[in-house]
């Protein structure tokens, strides 16, 4: 029976360099003594002996073999890139690092091997590095599932339910519209309140918020708060109602009469 076969993916670097000599030697104590341990074959795509395109080769073994290994120290771009590429096969793979690499944010909640190449951080690299890829071999974990990347089905949606929601996205959106009304108006010190049923629909969403979603209530204050922070004043903003200056103007003109 032919032996499984492992790819390891890593920064390879110029012949003399730091980067392809700690590829080596990753290569060679850690993860090969492993691999023959667990009857698979190692593959890098700089020893891949035969003619063709490197490109091809390396998209060819990162579909077809039964496991990757991806080497994420100094966040090689092309490392990166064949991660995703197996990442979207749905197919198994194990992260390892250079003790001390920083991670990307979308890579931080995936199981990495930290590992240093001393003679006695070998063998614990080693331990886990088994642990893992014999997870691989029983088909368990180091997959990416599809799922996460799809809207999730809402197959029992309650119609009225539906309605519902839609109906407070939509009274959000107007009351956010008419926010940026009074942050436009409160940059003259001015708050205009066009109809008085504005203010009663947003006291009832509010009402209704504070009764779904407290947090997002909380977040509402902020931002009335920092609104009335626009003119320098703590004091709540005053209101001009329509129709008000001319009843100011009409009660003037009466008492000049």
């Amino acid at each position: 029976m032919a032996n499984q076969k492992v790819f390891i993916i890593c920064p390879i670097g110029a012949v003399d360099s730091p980067e392809r000599a700690r590829s080596n030697e990753l290569m060679e104590f850690v993860i090969t003594p492993i691999a023959e341990e667990l009857g698979y074959d190692v593959v890098r795509s700089d020893k891949i002996s035969e003619p063709g395109r490197i490109t091809a080769q390396i998209a060819r073994e990162l579909g077809s073999s039964d496991l990757v290994i991806a080497d994420l120290t100094g966040l090689n771009p092309n490392v990166m890139y064949e991660l995703g590429v197996r990442q979207g096969l749905e197919l198994p793979y194990i992260q390892m690092a250079l003790k001390g690499q920083q991670l990307p944010f979308d890579l931080l909640d995936i199981r990495t091997i930290f590992y240093e190449l001393s003679l006695a951080a070998v063998r614990e690299t080693q331990i886990e590095l088994r642990s893992q890829m014999q997870a691989a071999k029983r088909g368990e974990g180091g997959v990416v599932s599809r799922a996460l990347f799809s809207a999730p089905e809402n197959k029992g949606a309650d119609p009225t339910q539906q309605d519902l929601i839609f109906e407070v996205i939509q009274s959000n959106a107007r009351i956010l519209r008419e926010l940026e009304v009074i942050r436009d108006q409160q940059s003259k010190a001015i708050t205009v309140v066009p109809e008085a049923d504005f203010s009663q629909e947003m006291m009832r969403q509010m009402l209704k918020l504070g009764m779904e979603d407290p947090q997002r209530l909380g977040d509402f204050i902020k931002l009335v708060q920092s609104m009335q922070s626009v003119s320098g004043s703590t004091e709540p903003p005053k209101v001009v109602r329509a129709g008000s200056t001319r009843n100011r103007n009409n009660k003037a003109g009466g008492s000049n009469s």
